[in-house]
């Protein structure tokens, strides 16, 4: 099995849906493909603005570089 961490640009309305979509198929892309995609990063403005997805507080950055 392979890793491949993911960042992300942003999370309006089409990067909230790309990491829920990731999250929700990531045992299928994992059985078909043999990687494992896992969300690392999700570049924000702000860190302290709620948001609805199930990824932990420490993946959000304001940082785009990292």
């Amino acid at each position: 099995m392979n890793e491949l961490a993911i960042g992300l640009l942003g999370c309006g309305n089409v990067g909230a849906a790309l990491a829920g979509l990731l999250e929700e198929q990531r045992g299928a892309i994992l059985a078909r493909s043999g990687v494992d995609l896992r969300v690392a990063r999700i570049a924000v403005r702000s860190t302290s603005k709620e948001r609805n997805l199930d990824v932990p507080s420490d993946v959000f950055t304001t940082d785009a570089m990292a």
